[in-house]
């Protein structure tokens, strides 16, 4: 069952997604739900979610659009899934934490990276003069295990930092305070991210700005 869409899969799930426990009183019957909520700009994502949860899990879920919240929920009964979760080592909670069959293969994490910064990573590229490619992931929690994975596997230095939020939705003043762990591509990992990470990812936005970077250093390279 393992294989690099699962691990992206994974990587998305750990981020955007949820698991969720429901009583259903009517019927006197608890419910376990997988749960993907994003905005329409993820709406790719959700689809490669989608079709992964299909081909994997054999689930097919149900779609809603929350025009109120603008956003689009996907989800699927997983109560029969549990002894699978658990044998996987999938841990829905916040922040995301690869499991071992994940770390022990550079394909499966970089497919589990690309899930993991569709969902809650962003890519920005740095000093216009000498350019830089950040890549920053944002969870509610020290996310120590992926960072410490990041550095053993890539081979590159990596932070974590925490942002202070203060900020009003909908008329409702919102505080809090969230975790963001930064990394760079580099000349040392480029190949590991257009080989495993960058083609795994659903969010064109985020890959272009990868794949650029990387194409627009080799040339660069080259005219040395």
């Amino acid at each position: 069952m393992n294989s690099e869409n699962l691990a992206y899969w994974l990587g998305v799930a750990q981020t955007d997604g949820y698991l969720k426990k429901q009583f259903v009183k009517s019927r006197n019957l608890l419910r376990y739900l997988v749960v993907l909520d994003v905005g329409f700009r993820s709406l790719p994502m959700l689809k490669k979610f989608r079709n992964v949860s299909d081909e994997i899990f054999g689930v097919k879920g149900t779609i809603w659009e929350n025009k109120k919240r603008n956003t689009i929920e996907y989800k699927f009964g997983a109560k029969n899934l549990l002894p699978i979760f658990d044998k996987l080592k999938i841990d829905f909670s916040d922040p995301p934490k690869p499991p071992r069959w994940v770390l022990n293969n550079e394909q499966y994490f970089g497919a589990y990276l690309a899930g993991v910064i569709d969902g809650d990573g962003d890519v920005r590229i740095r000093r216009p003069k000498y350019p830089q490619c950040v890549l920053r992931i944002t969870s509610g929690k020290p996310a120590t295990e992926l960072m410490d994975a990041i550095k053993q596997i890539l081979n590159i230095g990596a932070s974590q930092s925490i942002s202070y939020n203060n900020s009003i939705y909908q008329g409702r003043r919102i505080s809090g305070k969230s975790y963001r762990l930064e990394f760079c591509v580099s000349s040392k990992n480029s190949n590991f991210f257009k080989d495993y990470v960058a083609h795994n990812m659903a969010l064109k936005y985020k890959r272009d700005r990868i794949i650029n970077y990387i194409s627009n250093r080799q040339n660069s390279s080259r005219k040395i």
